[in-house]
């Protein structure tokens, strides 16, 4: 049954925003809620009799993530902002927030704007030293996607990877807009220290509107989740919720691990080695359980379900007879991607298919493909790998490109939205002939 006397609310902030969560907390207790602990970015609130308070925020910069939650320093801080007046709520790290309702005109706590803003600069330091690697490996697995020709078809034949880029590029541009805001905040106090003036704070009104973005943020993040076995034949909703559920057990065991850990007066070093250790094993099992055993199962019994995939070109189409073959395809709202595999008794057959009506996207994919065996051939100073355009007989919106490998022959067939890409080791067999064979099956 639900509490009407408590309540959460999911609010993330740096320590920089604290005169906004100042406001924010005096807007709730005006609105009858009081808060009375924060755990990650859930504020959670009891009723109370709706009255004016006063909040301050307040960063003990010298305090780290790793030492005691109610250590010997932070223990005779709280003592003297509560000789002074403050009743002390609770604390997130190295945040601690008090209120006063007797003495609203109470003397804020930190006077000195100076020690205040090298305060705010160590606490938000790991907030802002995090962002900006999510940031830089996020991007550095996008160029990676991008760069490398064979993901870019695999994405955009995809709508979980179409989806998961998408919830990626928002991502990155959140922690971006964190990490530019910051830099703004850092400029703009530093103007104001120098003029003797009070360092300048985010508004709790700037405050809510981000806070929107991160909540649809989390609300995308789960739709992905929910969405992704009916996009996907691949994953299904047992896999996704097995992945979940060992996320959430291990996620856990590591908040049970903090809080053991701030609750212990443990040496800070203790700390660390301790909370370092743990995250590698939960790491090491998370990966072992999940991509290893579901993922790696749901893989496999995709690749049984293709191998019934039907194609319209097929190693019988050139006189070879079959004795076995492997097919691979995705296809999306954008794009379609096929991959055969064939043997014969000395014959060996490949090709792979994309489909594409976006122009740009199929000239990229197109120029990658060209591109990447004018890698191969730098990458093995072998001249023969290099793609050129043959001339055939096919029709005038049919282009050709080959190379004169010798251990076998590679083409790609260029139609309007679609392209074959083919190798084979066939020795009695005409080119005019192989290729007439493609066109009539795949393009006419």
């Amino acid at each position: 049954m639900k509490n009407k006397n408590k309540k959460r609310v999911l609010f993330n902030f740096m320590p920089y925003e604290c005169a906004a969560v100042e406001e924010f907390l005096e807007e709730e207790a005006s609105k009858g809620w009081l808060l009375t602990s924060i755990s990650g970015n859930i504020f959670k609130f009891e009723k109370i009799k709706a009255r004016k308070l006063k909040f301050t925020v307040d960063i003990l910069g010298d305090v780290t993530f790793f030492h005691a939650e109610d250590n010997e320093e932070t223990l005779r801080y709280r003592d003297y902002c509560e000789e002074a007046g403050w009743k002390y709520v609770c604390s997130k790290g190295k945040i601690q927030i008090f209120y006063t309702e007797d003495n609203l005109e109470l003397i804020p706590i930190h006077t000195d704007e100076k020690e205040k803003f090298k305060q705010i600069i160590k606490a938000s330091m790991w907030n802002v030293l995090g962002y900006a690697v999510i940031v830089a490996l996020w991007m550095i697995v996008f160029y990676q996607w991008f760069a490398s020709f064979g993901m870019v078809k695999t994405i955009f034949s995809s709508n979980v990877m179409i989806l998961c880029s998408f919830i990626y590029s928002a991502a990155i541009l959140y922690y971006s807009i964190e990490l530019i805001l910051f830099i703004q905040w850092i400029i703009k106090s530093r103007i104001s220290l120098k003029e003797n003036k009070f360092i300048p704070y985010n508004s709790y009104k700037s405050l809510k509107r981000k806070n929107k973005l991160y909540i649809i943020g989390i609300i995308l993040a789960l739709v992905f989740i929910i969405v992704t076995p009916a996009m996907d034949s691949s994953f299904s909703r047992v896999e996704i919720v097995s992945v979940l559920s060992f996320f959430l057990v291990f996620m856990l065991l590591f908040y049970m691990i903090i809080k053991f850990l701030k609750k212990k007066n443990f040496k800070r070093r203790t700390n660390i080695i301790i909370t370092i250790l743990s995250c590698i094993v939960m790491y090491i099992l998370f990966i072992n359980l999940t991509v290893f055993n579901v993922l790696g199962g749901t893989f496999s019994n995709d690749i049984k379900k293709n191998y019934e995939y039907i194609s319209n070109l097929i190693l019988n189409d050139f006189g070879y007879e079959e004795t076995c073959n492997k097919v691979y395809s995705s296809k999306s709202i954008i794009a379609e991607n096929r991959s055969y595999f064939s043997e014969g008794e000395n014959e060996l057959f490949f090709y792979d298919t994309f489909i594409c009506d976006s122009n740009w996207l199929f000239e990229l994919c197109v120029n990658k493909k060209i591109k990447s065996f004018c890698k191969l051939s730098y990458e093995y100073d072998d001249a023969d790998l290099i793609l050129e355009i043959i001339e055939t007989n096919l029709p005038k919106d049919v282009c050709v490109y080959a190379n004169n490998n010798k251990l076998g022959k590679k083409y790609i067939v260029i139609g309007e939205n679609k392209y074959i890409s083919i190798s084979n080791n066939f020795k009695d067999l005409d080119e005019e002939e192989f290729l007439n064979i493609i066109y009539n099956e795949c393009f006419a």
